[in-house]
């Protein structure tokens, strides 16, 4: 579901959250998005109940508070950086390379490792063979965004229909061993489809956008 946007590098940027419904009928909610009667009208229709608030990475944080306040039965999982960042955060779980026994069933988890400056959890729903992604991997249309933004998206690689891992991403990860590890288990899912959570999708099959985009650690 898409949010209202907001300001990246002067261009406006969707915000979009993904929900999953677990086998009790619970909402699992990744990058959720800023609380609204429409998306109470949404989560009210299936089901109204959440038990997992999911902040993959340190900018998709902006609107946890206002989901703790009408979830509190919820478990909140974020990023391990940005727990320490977040003064809200401090007391929620830290997300890991294998998922919590709350939804570990129907959906798995990585941490992409080997980055000092930027790390986000990757998400495998089983079911429906989808892996959900949220800043690591952009294929974003530029139309309509301001000549600079524009040209720092495309220096970043990121602009559709060419996007991938932004440039960026690819020149700061120091650890390679670590991000191999990562991308091994990302590749290991065998995923069929593909969710971004500021992109257009890709033509070409999940796998070998994956394989493609993780090529620069070979």
């Amino acid at each position: 579901m898409d949010g209202i946007s907001v300001s990246f590098v002067g261009a406006e940027t969707n915000t979009r959250m993904t929900v999953a419904k677990l086998s009790d009928g619970s909402l699992w909610i990744h990058s959720p998005i800023a609380w609204n009667s429409d998306v109470a009208a949404f989560i009210q229709h299936l089901g109204g109940r959440v038990s997992a608030i999911i902040a993959p990475n340190k900018y998709h944080c902006f609107w946890i508070e206002q989901w703790q306040e009408r979830f509190p039965q919820a478990r909140t999982f974020a990023e391990p950086a940005l727990r320490k960042k977040v003064k809200g955060l401090a007391d929620t779980s830290a997300l890991a390379t294998q998922p919590p026994a709350l939804y570990a069933n129907e959906i798995d988890q990585t941490l992409c490792l080997g980055n000092p400056f930027f790390q986000e959890a990757v998400f495998f729903h089983k079911e429906s063979r989808t892996a959900i992604f949220t800043d690591l991997i952009i294929n974003r249309r530029v139309e309509g965004v301001p000549f600079f933004a524009r040209c720092f998206l495309q220096a970043d690689g990121v602009v559709a229909p060419n996007g991938g891992i932004p440039r960026f991403y690819k020149w700061t990860t120091l650890h390679r061993r670590r991000a191999q590890l990562s991308a091994a288990k990302i590749k290991s899912w065998q995923p069929e489809h593909l969710l971004f959570a500021h992109s257009e999708g890709f033509s070409e099959p999940a796998m070998t956008v994956l394989n493609r985009e993780f090529a620069f650690l070979d």
